[in-house]
């Protein structure tokens, strides 16, 4: 398999597993808002937040392969 086959098929496997641990978080958060809240607004916001995180992650990991 050639590298740009090998990058496009990781990518699809992790925008398919980002996509199933929304749906996982937008069921479980359903059960604890009420319509008037909007939950776009709260996928939006834990989605900031866990960019912060993995970029963090990333550069810590990227950090100890440069060791």
């Amino acid at each position: 398999m050639s590298e740009v086959v090998k990058k496009k098929f990781t990518n699809i496997q992790i925008n398919m597993g980002i996509k199933k641990e929304l749906e996982r978080a937008s069921y479980e958060l359903s059960t604890y808002f009420d319509e008037r809240v909007p939950m776009t607004r709260i996928l939006q916001t834990m989605v900031d937040h866990c960019m912060d995180d993995a970029k963090a992650i990333i550069k810590k990991e990227m950090n100890f392969e440069g060791k």
